[in-house]
């Protein structure tokens, strides 16, 4: 996994900062609502910020398609994370979440899908 664990919340951040309990956090983590990361021998789910408004108040729009389109062909959260992590395009291109972030979407959703392959 790449180093934008770093910049992820516990269950219990991302309650608060969404004003609700932590077990909604987890109800939304297991719909698959929200992208959450275990790593390799942590008790705790680790949310990556970015996934989420810069208010505070949800997750951003474009991110609720990518978890969508995952689920649709299979690509799990840990999978899915290191996806995002990656470089498009030939040499040194951006990173997918870059690409997300900046409202390629489109793309996005066509790697996802094409991982799946």
């Amino acid at each position: 996994m790449h180093d934008d664990l770093r910049w992820a919340m516990s269950t219990p951040w991302v309650a608060a900062r969404l004003g609700m309990d932590p077990l909604q956090v987890e109800r939304l983590r297991r719909a698959g609502d929200v992208l959450a990361v275990r790593p390799s021998g942590a008790a705790d789910w680790l949310y990556p910020t970015w996934q989420f408004e810069s208010d505070g108040r949800g997750v951003r729009p474009a991110v609720a398609a990518v978890l969508r389109a995952a689920r649709e062909v299979g690509v799990g959260a840990a999978r899915l994370h290191e996806l995002l992590g990656r470089r498009t395009g030939l040499v040194g291109g951006k990173r997918l979440l870059d690409l997300l972030l900046e409202g390629g979407e489109a793309q996005v959703l066509a790697e996802i899908r094409g991982a799946a392959a």
